[in-house]
C-alpha cells in the first residue's frame, strides 16, 4: 500500500480553514467566495471553468458502504426532502471555491481507496488534506475540464453529467493500411462535417510518407494560387461591370458599348470564363455594385481539421545522413527504396513552408515499451503515445516547489491522475511542470547557459523520478498495466539508460545510431538537487524491478496557457523570462484594492539578488534603490547572462537601465 506521511498540512487542522477568501461579483450579477491571493488571471480562470454552471440539488443523502470511511461516503439525492421543498430552494449552484475542492479532492480521494491505494484511513485522510492544500495554494492542478466536471456524481449524487475527457487524446488510426493519405483525407472530412480536430501520423517508413510530407505545403500553394486568382479574376469581373453603361439602353450590350467589348475581351485574356463574363454583365443590369465569385473547394476544411505529424526512427536518420535509401511499405508489404536524403530534404522544405508535419523521433527503446506500435501525438504535440490513448494531465509549479516539495506533490498528482485514467491497457498520464525559466533567474543562473540547462534538465529528472517511483508504489499493490510483462525488460533498460545519462554516461549503446544524450551534473551548482534525483531514480528502478510500474507514460511538458495562468506562472512552461520589468494590466496597488495600470518589478529579481549576496538592505527599494540595484544588474546580469534577450550586449545594458529607471 501506499503510505503518507503530512507535509503541507497539519493532523487535526483543516488546510483550507486558515486561508482567506473574498467575493467577486460577476456581470451576471453572482457573488462568489474565492481565494483572497489568487490574482485576477487566476480569478478568470477560475470563473469560467471551476464552478459547475448547472442547478445542483440543494438536499442528498450519504450513501453507506462497508470498508470505505464514512467521510468518504458518496452522496445521493434525496428526492423525498426535495419534494418538502418549496421550488425556489430545492436547487443551487456552486458558489464557494471551498466547495469544489472538497468535490474534487473528495471525488479522486474516493477513487484511490476503492483502487486500494490506502492501507489505512489516516493515509486517505492525509491525501485528501495535501490536495486540497496543493490545488488552494496553486502549487499544481490537473487539467480545466476535470476541475469542473469532477466529482459531481460524489458529491451531489449527479449520475447523468458529461463525463470527463482528457484533454491529451489521440484519435484513433492505423497507419498501416494501405492508400493510407486517401484515408486520413476522408477523415478529415469527416472531422470537418463533426466540428472536430485531430492529429494523425505516419510513419516515415510508409509508402505514401512522401506524399504525406507535401501534402500540407501543396495545399497552403494551392490555397494561396486560388486565393490570387479569385482575386484576378474578380478585378476582371469588376472592371466588366463597371464598363456597362447603366444610363444607356444598350449599355448592357457589347456590339453598341465598345468600353464593355474591350473590358470583355481583356477579362477573356485574363482567364475569366465566359459564363462568368455574362454573370458579371447580368449582375449589372440588377444593379449590383459588385460582384462574389464562388469558392467551390471543399477541401480546405478538411484540411485544417487534421495536423500531421511524420514519426522517424534512427535508422532513417542514419540513412538520410550517410546517403543510403529507405524501404518503403504499403501496409505491411515491401514496396522498394526510396532516398533517405531526399526524403529529408523534402520534409525540410515542408516544415519551413508550411510548419507541418511535425517530427516525432522514436528509437526500439520507445516502441518496446508500447509493444512494438507506431507513436502518435494529441493536437498539442505535447503527448506521443499510441493512436487511441487519452491521458489525464496535471501541472506543477516548480516556483512553489523546493527539491521535497517537488517529490512529494509529483506523488499526490500521480495518484489523483492514476484515478481518473479510462486507459486499462497502459493507463498513460501526463504530468507536466512551468516556471522553469523563473526558478533558473530566482537561483541567479543564465536560462542559455550550460548550468542552466543541467539544472532545468535536473528538475524535470526529477519530478519524471518521482513520477516512476510513485507508479511502481502502486503497481507494488494494483500490478503493472497489462502490457508491462512483455515489454519489462526494454521498459527497466530505458530507465537505466535515462539514470545512465543522469550520472553522465556517454557510452554508444547497443541498437543505437547515435549516442545519447549526457547531462554534466557537476555543472549544477545545487548539490541538493542532484542527490535527490540519483535518490529518486535509483529507488524507482529498484522497486520497480520488483513491482513494474503502473503506467506505461507518465510525464510531458504540458503548455496549456490558461492552466498556467491559474498557477500564475511567472513564465510559461519552459519559456525564458520576459522581462525584468513588466508592464502589467490592472493590478490592486493600494490595501483598498484599486486597480491601477503599472510596471512592476520582476519579482525573480530580489530572489537572484539574494542568491548573489546582497542584503535586503543593498538591494531593497530606499531611496537609493536604482542606484544601488543598478549598480548589483549591471555587474552580475550582464556577467551571467540571466536575463535571456536577442542583445546581451552593452547596448542592452543601456536599454535596461532607460527602463529600469523610468519604473520607478
Amino acid at each position: 500500500m501506499v503510505r503518507w506521511a503530512r507535509f503541507y498540512t497539519q493532523d487535526g487542522r483543516d488546510p483550507v480553514g486558515g486561508a482567506h477568501f473574498r467575493v467577486v461579483s460577476t456581470d451576471q450579477q453572482q457573488d462568489y467566495i474565492v481565494p483572497q491571493h489568487w490574482n485576477q488571471a487566476a480569478l478568470d480562470v477560475l470563473l469560467e471553468n471551476f464552478f459547475y454552471p448547472c442547478t445542483l440539488p440543494a438536499l442528498t443523502n450519504k450513501v453507506e458502504e462497508t470498508g470505505v470511511p464514512a467521510w468518504l461516503w458518496r452522496s445521493r439525492v434525496d428526492d423525498v426532502g426535495l419534494d418538502g421543498l418549496s421550488a425556489e430552494w430545492r436547487y443551487h449552484v456552486e458558489k464557494d471555491i471551498r466547495e469544489v475542492l472538497h468535490r474534487v479532492a473528495g471525488s479522486i480521494t474516493y477513487r484511490a481507496w476503492k483502487n486500494k491505494v490506502f492501507s489505512e484511513e489516516s493515509d486517505a485522510r492525509i491525501f485528501y488534506d495535501e490536495l486540497r492544500y496543493i490545488l488552494l495554494y496553486q502549487i499544481a492542478s490537473p487539467e480545466l475540464s476535470l476541475w469542473m466536471l469532477t466529482g459531481l456524481d460524489w458529491a451531489y449524487g449527479l449520475m447523468e453529467t458529461p463525463a470527463f475527457v482528457p484533454r491529451h487524446s489521440i484519435a484513433s488510426f492505423d497507419a498501416n493500411q494501405t492508400h493510407t493519405l486517401e484515408r486520413i483525407k476522408i477523415l478529415g472530412k469527416m472531422l470537418a462535417l463533426q466540428g472536430a480536430k485531430t492529429s494523425v501520423t505516419l510513419p516515415v517508413e510508409n509508402i505514401d510518407s512522401p506524399s504525406f510530407i507535401a501534402w500540407k505545403r501543396n495545399a497552403d500553394l494551392r490555397q494561396v494560387s486560388e486565393g490570387l486568382g479569385r482575386q484576378m479574376l474578380g478585378a476582371a469581373a469588376y472592371h466588366v461591370m463597371d464598363a456597362c453603361d447603366r444610363d444607356s439602353c444598350f449599355g448592357f450590350d457589347p456590339t453598341r458599348n465598345p468600353v464593355l467589348q474591350q473590358a470583355m475581351i481583356a477579362a477573356r485574356e485574363s482567364g475569366l470564363s465566359e459564363a462568368a463574363i455574362r454573370m458579371a454583365v447580368s449582375y449589372a443590369e440588377q444593379g449590383y455594385e459588385e460582384i462574389f465569385l464562388p469558392i467551390p473547394d471543399e477541401d480546405q476544411l478538411s484540411e485544417q481539421c487534421v495536423k500531421t505529424s511524420l514519426s522517424v526512427s534512427d535508422a532513417f536518420v542514419e540513412a538520410a545522413l550517410t546517403g543510403h535509401s529507405l524501404m518503403l511499405y504499403d501496409g505491411v508489404e515491401p514496396q522498394g527504396h526510396y532516398s533517405a536524403d531526399k526524403l529529408w530534404d523534402t520534409l525540410g522544405e515542408a516544415v519551413w513552408a508550411s510548419g507541418e508535419p511535425a517530427v516525432s523521433f522514436r528509437n526500439s527503446i520507445e516502441a518496446a515499451n508500447v509493444a512494438g506500435q507506431p507513436l502518435s501525438c494529441d493536437m498539442t504535440r505535447s503527448f506521443v503515445f499510441l493512436p487511441g490513448s487519452a491521458a489525464p494531465s496535471a501541472t506543477i509549479n516548480l516556483l512553489a516547489c523546493d527539491t521535497d516539495a517537488i517529490q512529494h506533490v509529483t506523488r499526490v498528482m500521480t495518484v489523483a491522475l492514476d484515478s481518473m485514467s479510462a486507459d486499462d491497457n497502459y493507463r498513460p498520464l501526463m504530468l507536466g511542470m512551468t516556471n522553469i525559466a523563473a526558478v533558473l533567474m530566482g537561483r541567479g543562473l543564465a536560462y542559455d547557459s550550460e548550468a542552466g540547462r543541467v539544472t532545468a534538465a535536473l528538475l524535470a529528472a526529477l519530478v519524471s523520478g518521482a513520477a516512476y517511483q510513485a507508479s511502481a508504489e502502486m503497481a507494488a499493490e494494483r500490478g503493472a498495466f497489462p502490457a508491462y510483462p512483455a515489454s519489462a525488460k526494454t521498459y527497466l533498460q530505458n530507465i537505466k539508460d535515462k539514470m545512465a545519462a543522469l550520472a553522465g554516461a556517454a557510452f554508444l549503446q547497443k541498437g543505437m545510431t547515435r549516442r545519447p544524450i549526457q547531462i554534466r551534473t557537476t555543472l549544477c551548482p545545487d548539490i541538493a538537487l542532484v542527490d535527490a534525483v540519483k535518490r529518486v531514480w535509483e529507488s524507482a528502478y529498484h522497486l520497480g524491478k520488483e513491482t513494474g510500474f503502473r503506467h506505461a507514460h507518465l510525464t510531458g511538458m504540458e503548455t496549456d496557457l490558461a492552466v498556467q495562468a491559474l498557477l500564475n506562472a511567472q513564465t510559461q512552461d519552459i519559456m525564458p523570462e520576459s522581462a525584468l520589468v513588466r508592464f502589467e494590466g490592472y493590478f490592486p496597488d493600494t490595501p483598498e484594492g484599486t486597480s491601477l495600470y503599472g510596471k512592476k518589478l520582476n519579482p525573480m529579481v530580489p530572489r537572484a539578488l539574494a542568491q548573489f549576496g546582497y542584503t535586503t538592505a543593498e538591494s531593497g527599494m530606499k531611496k537609493d534603490f536604482r542606484r544601488r540595484c543598478w549598480t548589483c544588474l549591471n555587474r552580475h546580469w550582464l556577467q551571467h547572462n540571466i536575463y535571456v534577450t536577442p542583445s546581451t550586449s552593452g547596448r542592452w545594458g543601456r536599454n535596461f537601465a532607460a527602463v529600469f529607471l523610468a519604473s520607478q
